[in-house]
């Protein structure tokens, strides 16, 4: 089923609708259930000649049956990306309990086109290096926390490969692919929690970062022991 429907479900809701109060059902109605019974089926491109009273018409049908899933909500960003943003304008999407690698998470928010600017929480307890990298992937994030829960070793090992947080390397490789490749262009917000394996060695690295405007340290210790002038010195 992929990614997208490892917490959601594609399918309309059983015996949603499906009798008519008023006799036989309209030929709109049966389209819409069809439309709508799995939404596998579809992806903005499908949309890109239907007039937006129909794609409303659909998105309050799946309100009006629960299913109106991240999915969906990504397909009509995508398709009508200036009525849609005036109906739904945010979508939150909070992951309790990972049922899949960051990876394919991340994989979840990406919109190369831009069709929506994703503000982005991940906990390093689920993160392994390579993936915490691979951030640098998502073009359209606006806003980035990561945090490491108290008291998490920051010592990777074989009985514990996500105990881990960032690294001075890893803001490093972040900058270099910013500097190669354009990632994190629309960035404007980095809030880091507990990343105690850092130093002000990282800061400069940041730079490489054109749109951010607001970096927060909340338990770094090896950031925010160092005097004002040291951090100043460094641009910040």
């Amino acid at each position: 089923n992929g990614p997208s429907w490892v917490h959601e479900s594609p399918f309309l809701t059983t015996g949603w609708e499906d009798i008519s109060l008023s006799g036989s059902a309209s030929l709109k109605h049966m389209a819409m259930r069809k439309t709508l019974s799995d939404q596998r089926n579809l992806n903005a491109k499908l949309f890109e000649h239907v007039p937006w009273r129909i794609a409303e018409y659909l998105w309050g049908c799946l309100k009006e049956s629960r299913k109106q899933t991240f999915y969906m909500w990504k397909v009509f960003a995508t398709a009508y990306p200036h009525e849609f943003r005036k109906l739904s304008r945010h979508r939150e999407m909070k992951i309790e309990g990972p049922k899949m690698p960051l990876g394919k998470y991340l994989g979840l928010v990406k919109s190369d086109s831009l069709s929506w600017i994703a503000v982005l929480t991940v906990s390093t307890q689920f993160a392994k290096t390579p993936e915490l990298v691979d951030i640098a992937m998502i073009q359209n994030l606006g806003a980035l926390k990561i945090i490491t829960p108290s008291g998490l070793s920051q010592h990777r090992g074989p009985d514990n490969p996500y105990a881990a947080g960032l690294s001075d390397r890893i803001v490093r490789a972040w900058s270099e692919l910013a500097d190669s490749s354009g990632a994190f262009k629309h960035l404007r917000v980095l809030y880091m929690v507990n990343q105690v394996g850092l130093s002000p060695a990282m800061l400069p690295y940041l730079n490489s970062f054109p749109s951010l405007s607001q970096v927060v340290f909340c338990g770094c210790s090896g950031i925010i022991s160092k005097s004002k002038a040291q951090l100043v010195s460094s641009g910040w």
